[in-house]
């Protein structure tokens, strides 16, 4: 399986952010306001990432949408 330079299909102010919610999530004691941080942030990486890839250039990446 192909490797994909995470960063590179994400803008620098999306991986800030990235970096300030695992920041905050670090220094939270609320654990369940963590983890719907962490979800949330997991939603819109994957969002983007969906967003970003061609499936004209990446056709392996989803095989069944065709």
């Amino acid at each position: 399986m192909a490797a994909f330079p995470v960063g590179g299909l994400l803008p620098s102010s999306f991986r800030h952010m990235c970096t300030e919610m695992i920041r905050y999530m670090n220094e939270s004691e609320d654990t369940r306001a963590s983890t719907e941080a962490l979800h949330s942030l997991g939603r819109r990486v994957g969002g983007r990432l969906i967003e970003r890839l061609s499936l004209s250039q990446h056709p392996s990446v989803f095989p069944y949408d065709k």
